[in-house]
């Protein structure tokens, strides 16, 4: 809300670098200005001091998940399932309205991400097709997830020819 009300966006300079980076720089800055904000005190404040027991807080911690990703990590990799499941949903929206919704049921599975793939054999009788229209539907499936993604990516980005880098370093964060 604050990037809204503040005209933040106004502020971006296409030519500056990726729009992702600067969504996170602006959070990044606007989260350290409220801990900042939320920390400062008048002259002491009428602060109490407490005292930590700090045996008892390592043994506590001891317990507790590790997580080693950083924020910018955690960052990168939602904004990656975030291009990703737009891309599906378009895809997925796409082919309802062509009367394709069933054929996407069934060959979902063999878009990157998901599920295990049903045996190849048992789907032609499925979904009334022969093995080869089957394998074409498939592949054009795939191909058309492919350029909604490229699509998707491309408007992130100033320069085109960073569509392939950028997909590789979304590949590279949902990896991770």
């Amino acid at each position: 809300m604050h990037l809204l009300t503040r005209r933040v966006f106004a502020s971006a300079q296409p030519e500056g670098g990726r729009f992702r980076s600067f969504l996170a720089t602006s959070v990044r800055n606007f989260l350290s200005d409220q801990t900042d904000r939320r920390n400062a005190q008048k002259r002491g404040g009428g602060a109490f001091i407490v005292s930590i027991d700090l045996i008892g807080a390592e043994e506590r911690f001891a317990h507790e998940p590790v997580s080693g990703e950083t924020p910018e990590r955690i960052f990168d990799r939602q904004w990656a399932l975030a291009v990703v499941s737009r891309t599906y949903g378009q895809l997925r929206d796409a082919l309802d309205r062509e009367g394709r919704g069933r054929l996407f049921q069934y060959l979902q599975a063999f878009l990157p991400g998901g599920s295990d793939p049903p045996a190849t054999a048992a789907l032609p009788q499925e979904l009334g097709m022969t093995e080869n229209a089957t394998r074409v539907a498939i592949h054009r499936l795939r191909r058309r997830y492919r350029e909604l993604l490229r699509a998707n990516v491309s408007h992130t980005l100033l320069d085109p020819a960073e569509v392939d880098e950028e997909i590789r370093f979304l590949l590279t964060s949902l990896s991770a």
